[in-house]
């Protein structure tokens, strides 16, 4: 696929009818808290509804329902689930973040993954 079709795929833009978009991330990089960063093997799902109004997350850990965002070279996925909020993003090259963080009591617990998403 060339590069502008590879960016219109990112950012959700079609030349007719939306139609959905959904994303294959694989997180290689786990960053829990102050603590040195691992590798790791983390692999995350993101179906993008054709409207690109929201999206689903989802892994190992189960499903999420978000809101999405597309910017002009950024696409944002935010929801919450079970005391945890989640935030995926991902850049026009397929540069990706998932962020968690979790409350429980005055305790908050937040892990932050890198890695890729590639448009399918």
């Amino acid at each position: 696929m060339d590069k502008a079709l590879t960016l219109a795929a990112l950012l959700g833009l079609t030349a007719g009818p939306a139609s959905a978009l959904a994303y294959a991330c694989l997180y290689t990089t786990e960053c829990l808290e102050t603590e040195a960063c691992q590798d790791t093997a983390f692999d995350l799902w993101v179906e993008v509804a054709d409207d690109f109004s929201s999206a689903t997350l989802s892994s190992v850990t189960g499903d999420v329902q978000t809101t999405a965002y597309n910017a002009q070279f950024l696409s944002y996925f935010a929801g919450y689930a079970n005391r945890t909020m989640h935030v995926v993003s991902v850049s026009g090259q397929g540069e990706s973040r998932y962020s968690i963080q979790n409350g429980s009591g005055d305790t908050i617990l937040s892990i932050t993954y890198h890695g890729t998403c590639e448009p399918v």
